[in-house]
């Protein structure tokens, strides 16, 4: 991945325009200064998140398309006693967001606004974010030390963390963290783009494509030893079993307990904010599964065959495309 910027031809809007966006700000007596200064920043910036650095940890990635199910996963884990399980850190995706966790000089100014919602998602102080990036020479370093100290700071040995798009990062997870486990939830793509449409993505075709896009970026690891694949449906339908299945295969020992993990009504406070994610004051049900049927309209459906009805016939969900 390379950050460099061509100062001969990055123009003022190509670049500078999205610093704000990142939540980065810059001061100079020139555009071509700014660049230049850039430029050193997001050198070591790559230098960081490229370094060698290989861990012993054993994490648990979570990752799967949006609305599949990975917060219901990431729910669970967190009941078990030795897992926590950090929320949406995108750590792993390598963002120039990252930047502002890093000491980055006078000239470039940030607006914490990352810092601050990992902070506020992970109940854990800005200032332990920033110690850890100050105590590491790289970005793996880095994932390593922080999610030890949360794991720490909830008395549990083991840490995990969830985020739909860490589908498309696990190459760079494995070199860093071999021993990692990875669980990919599946659900049927149709049932997807309904809970997307529902939550603000208007476009059934672009429901479609995410759900085909990133659901292949996880399938191709199908056959590796450190790959979980979960059936949302199955796992809805038979908690018991599937979590039996799962604790075994990230070799924890299963409680029964967990899954009353399934049943309850709790949830973290600053969840509260979060739409989203209402369905996770409810107890589990099925009341979701083959939502499709009732919510998607002819147009619908033409549109999603046509750019992820293959899929769906891989993953078994159909015979055919005459559904």
């Amino acid at each position: 991945m390379n950050y460099k910027i061509d100062i001969q031809q990055s123009g003022p809007n190509q670049f500078l325009g999205s610093l704000p966006e990142a939540g980065l700000y810059t001061t100079g007596n020139s555009k071509k200064e700014i660049l230049e200064r850039l430029n050193t920043i997001l050198t070591a910036f790559e230098r960081w998140t490229q370094a060698d650095y290989v861990s012993s940890d054993e994490p648990i990635i979570i990752g799967g398309s949006n609305r599949s199910g990975t917060t219901l996963l990431w729910k669970v884990l967190n009941a078990h006693p030795n897992i926590a399980c950090a929320l949406e850190t995108n750590f792993f995706c390598q963002t120039p967001y990252l930047l502002q966790i890093l000491p980055l000089g006078p000239s470039i100014k940030s607006s914490n606004l990352f810092i601050e919602r990992i902070a506020e998602n992970l109940m854990i102080s800005k200032d332990t974010i920033q110690r850890c990036a100050a105590q590491t020479s790289s970005l793996a370093f880095f994932c390593e030390r922080f999610l030890r100290t949360f794991a720490d700071c909830k008395g549990k040995n083991r840490w995990s963390e969830k985020n739909p798009n860490n589908v498309f990062h696990v190459d760079y997870i494995r070199i860093h963290f071999p021993n990692m486990k990875f669980v990919h939830i599946v659900r049927d793509g149709r049932d997807v783009a309904c809970s997307s449409h529902r939550h603000g993505t208007p476009s059934w075709e672009k429901c479609a494509e995410r759900w085909n896009k990133m659901t292949r970026a996880a399938l191709q690891y199908r056959d590796q030893p450190w790959y979980k694949e979960i059936q949302y449906e199955t796992l809805v339908n038979n908690p018991a079993a599937e979590l039996r299945a799962l604790f075994d295969f990230i070799g924890e020992e299963m409680d029964n307990r967990l899954i009353d993990t399934f049943h309850t009504t709790e949830q973290p406070a600053y969840l509260d904010d979060h739409p989203f994610h209402e369905n996770l004051r409810n107890p589990v049900n099925t009341q979701a599964v083959a939502r499709w049927k009732t919510e998607m309209d002819v147009e619908a459906k033409t549109q999603f065959k046509q750019i992820a009805g293959d899929l769906l016939c891989e993953l078994g969900y159909v015979d055919s495309n005459d559904w």
